[in-house]
């Protein structure tokens, strides 16, 4: 994925924490990191893919191979 979305390793699996639904405050938790951390580094994904929202991110990780497609 991360060589897909120019990404970084860290990043790549922050955007699938998003993706998948956890909030800044739980992955800040999870990752031991400051949810303002969690957020800068959200923004800077958002800055790299060109997109203004998680709803966006969502939509680029869920439409990369071998994420399942839940489109009706």
């Amino acid at each position: 994925m991360q060589v897909a979305l120019g990404l970084t390793p860290a990043e790549s699996r922050l955007a699938v924490m998003v993706a998948s639904g956890q909030h800044a405050r739980d992955i800040a938790a999870r990752t031991g990191r400051s949810e303002g951390t969690v957020r800068w580094h959200i923004q800077n994904i958002f800055r790299k893919q060109g997109i203004s929202g998680q709803a966006d991110l969502v939509r680029r990780v869920l439409s990369l191979e071998g994420f399942p497609d839940f489109s009706p």
